[in-house]
């Protein structure tokens, strides 16, 4: 139908200004190839990068339209992608041996296993036997009761440590080293991620190139679609789509 064609709309936005070249009203591709046979190719010719998440249709417009351009990943999605795959493994763990030490307390606190640590919090707790721990040494006396569970969270630390001491040139090496170690995993779950990583490598280790002294991402993107769920509810009242975009970039990119 022709709401289910239109569910989702591609938003362009310049990485260095923050403002919204365009709100495509979908982003099938006969349509995404419509609208950028429109667009002349001195200007597309001119893009240098285009960060995208890891829907395929992006790619396959970005490869056939924008020539010298270098296509990199966001990093929340490929990221998302690792993080999700050692949250299946936690569930499946918890259904198949509900027993487990602090099987409900991790059930309750999931999003600690996978968060950043830096984001996980100092304080320690006090558990029922009155014995004192912290977030994180709980967490770890849960992951080593599995040895898939283990292999994977530790594999996570790992990445989240160094993530943000590399440049590009290192990141190159250090993909391919988390790649490999997803693949030689006993986990389904990792062969998985590492399969789908491998296949995006290029642009996963794009994601690592710095523009003006800022890594490659859809941060602003991300910043804007919090603003245009706040618009969303104001002016409900819009029913044509490209009214309201039109809407949308007036208010976002005005000064």
């Amino acid at each position: 139908t022709r709401k289910s064609i239109d569910k989702y709309a591609c938003m362009l936005v310049d990485f260095k200004t923050h403002k919204i070249i365009d709100i495509i009203k979908n982003r099938t591709l006969p349509y995404l190839r419509e609208y950028f046979h429109k667009q002349p190719l001195s200007p597309r010719d001119n893009v240098k990068y285009i960060i995208t998440d890891m829907y395929d249709g992006y790619i396959t417009i970005a490869k056939e339209f924008f020539h010298n351009a270098t296509i990199a990943i966001d990093p929340f999605h490929y990221i998302r992608y690792f993080t999700d795959a050692v949250q299946t493994i936690r569930r499946n763990l918890i259904k198949s041996r509900p027993n487990l030490i602090d099987a409900s307390w991790m059930g309750k606190h999931w999003r600690l296993l996978t968060t950043n640590p830096d984001n996980i919090p100092n304080e320690k707790m006090i558990l029922p036997s009155g014995m004192t721990i912290s977030y994180r040494d709980r967490i770890i006396k849960f992951v080593r009761q599995d040895n898939e569970l283990n292999y994977a969270y530790w594999l996570l630390q790992n990445f989240y440590t160094t993530y943000k001491k590399l440049n590009y040139e290192s990141a190159t090496t250090f993909i391919e080293m988390i790649i490999n170690n997803m693949l030689s995993s006993s986990s389904y779950e990792l062969q998985q991620c590492g399969l789908t990583w491998l296949n995006y490598k290029e642009y996963i280790t794009n994601s690592f190139i710095e523009y003006n002294g800022v890594r490659l991402s859809n941060g602003p993107i991300e910043g804007i679609n919090s603003r245009i769920k706040t618009l969303k509810k104001i002016y409900c009242a819009y029913r044509d789509k490209t009214r309201f975009y039109n809407r949308v970039i007036l208010i976002i990119n005005k000064k």
